[in-house]
């Protein structure tokens, strides 16, 4: 896994899909072919949709060289009409073949968004139930419910 401390911050350049650390004098090339750009993300906080649907967001930590990432501090986003909730996840390891999206988040947009309000995770989670039974048409496990 890539992790970048204080010190290395200052010896990283990049050249293609190539990871350059150390100084002028001694320089290591660390071959990360299509994650190079996540580098650029260590420490940040980041959105993510899996292939399941799921949204985490968390401050990116580590990565390999197969797109799999580490989050720290994540938490999952629940989201029902115009209704969000946040549950807190921890630290959270995703294999890069789930990894739909990922995207940076702006602390300050993400807390001023107008087109969602924050509510408790039960109500979020009430209005995301009642959404799955108004797909389905009252269907339970392939049988309609009678009335």
């Amino acid at each position: 896994m890539a992790t970048r401390t204080q010190q290395e911050h200052h010896h990283i350049s990049y050249q293609g899909n190539y990871l350059r650390r150390g100084s002028e004098n001694d320089l290591a090339d660390v071959f990360f072919g299509g994650v190079t750009s996540l580098a650029e993300h260590l420490d940040r906080n980041i959105m993510l949709v899996l292939r399941d649907g799921r949204v985490l967001i968390g401050t990116l930590s580590s990565y390999d060289q197969y797109g799999s990432i580490v989050l720290s501090n994540s938490k999952e986003r629940l989201v029902a009409k115009n209704k969000f909730a946040d549950v807190d996840m921890g630290l959270y390891m995703i294999r890069g073949e789930n990894i739909m999206l990922l995207g940076e988040v702006d602390a300050e947009l993400d807390a001023n968004n107008p087109l969602l309000t924050r509510a408790d995770q039960d109500v979020v989670e009430a209005l995301l139930a009642e959404t799955k039974e108004e797909k389905s048409g009252g269907v339970v496990g392939g049988a309609k419910a009678l009335t």
